[in-house]
């Protein structure tokens, strides 16, 4: 049986879990909204990492919070993640592209099939 402690150690990673989740979704939320705005993403996320640093560098440098000290092994592993990352952010724009490519194939096709029988081709080609 789990001691008070644990209980309540439990409690507070659920709390900050939900606060956390809360608090991304609202950024994501106002990110959009003022994107809609504002339609310059990559200025803005500049602004937002240049704000992060502003924020972080101070705590760093008069030690208030310790710099994190990144191994040689650890940047492996994080080079790894990121050239995964990658692949997968490659990949899904890849798939997103597919069902274009079939729908200008399959258009060029029935275009060409339509006069060699001399009738309309009678296919939809629906994109989703």
């Amino acid at each position: 049986m789990p001691g008070k402690a644990e209980i309540l150690g439990g409690l507070k990673i659920c709390f900050y879990f939900a606060l956390w989740y809360a608090l991304n979704a609202l950024y994501n939320v106002y990110n959009k909204k003022v994107l809609k705005i504002v339609p310059i993403p990559y200025t803005l996320a500049l602004v937002q990492l240049i704000a992060g640093c502003c924020w972080v560098l101070p705590f760093w440098i008069t030690g208030l919070r310790k710099t994190p000290k990144v191994a040689a092994s650890d940047s492996t592993w994080l080079l790894n993640l990121g050239v995964w990352h990658g692949m997968v952010n490659v990949a899904g724009k890849l798939r997103a592209c597919t069902c274009l490519c079939v729908c200008v194939c399959m258009y060029i096709y029935l275009y060409q099939f339509s006069f060699t029988r001399a009738r309309a081709p009678n296919h939809l080609c629906i994109c989703v």
